[in-house]
């Protein structure tokens, strides 16, 4: 796999991780978001004692011939252009196996690799992390947010809706009193005001988990 991780070194340009990147690493956007939370209140300390840990998670890593990782990098770089020159006509179609894939080989995609492990099931996206939090804050440096959660993705009038609708940290459920506040919190609110960002997602149709998929369908050419 020398080659494949030749191309994870080289620079990726904003727009060419926004189209799909946003959604297979949006745990790991959760996860902080939610880790901020906690770590913004007056109790802390506890907190960094009770939802962290010192060392980080070892998370899978797919299984896939160089072949095949070449084909699901192709995949999504033919409809990326596709979709920005407006000339898209068919869906990309992403597996759990696929977007780890693209996580651990795409060069777009460096930041999340080794943080993030996505599985697709029963029309939900689910996702280990294992997220340094050292820049977080003194207290939190050295340790990691190790754990999983699950989302709901939507794609509503050009906009994009990602709900975190379960979350362990830890080995433990985060508590209600956080996560009746974290459901109602569209994790990637921000990216629908970012000029980059917004165009591409006007240019979809649909987002959404099906069974086993991601399916991200484009609108019809003019």
């Amino acid at each position: 796999m020398a080659n494949l991780n030749g191309r994870r070194k080289q620079r990726g340009s904003v727009k060419s991780c926004l189209t799909i990147g946003c959604l297979s690493v949006v745990v790991l956007v959760a996860a902080v978001g939610i880790g901020g939370y906690f770590w913004t209140k007056s109790f802390l300390t506890r907190m960094v004692k009770e939802y962290t840990e010192p060392e980080a998670r070892s998370l899978p890593t797919v299984a896939l011939s160089e072949e095949e990782i070449r084909s699901i990098i192709g995949k999504l770089d033919t409809f990326k252009k596709e979709v920005q020159e407006g000339q898209a006509k068919e869906p990309l179609v992403l597996t759990g196996d696929d977007i780890n894939a693209l996580i651990q080989y795409h060069p777009d995609w460096k930041d999340a690799a080794g943080k993030v492990h996505v599985t697709i099931k029963d029309n939900k996206l689910r996702g280990e992390v294992s997220i340094p939090l050292e820049k977080l804050s003194p207290v939190t440096k050295g340790r990691y947010l190790n754990g999983s959660g699950a989302l709901t993705v939507n794609l509503v009038s050009g906009r994009l809706f990602v709900f975190l609708e379960e979350l362990e940290v830890k080995g433990k459920s985060v508590p209600d009193a956080f996560m009746s506040q974290i459901r109602s919190k569209n994790m990637v609110e921000n990216m629908n005001t970012d000029p980059k960002f917004s165009p591409i997602v006007r240019s979809l149709k649909e987002i959404k988990i099906e069974g086993d998929r991601l399916i991200v369908t484009p609108m019809e050419p003019k």
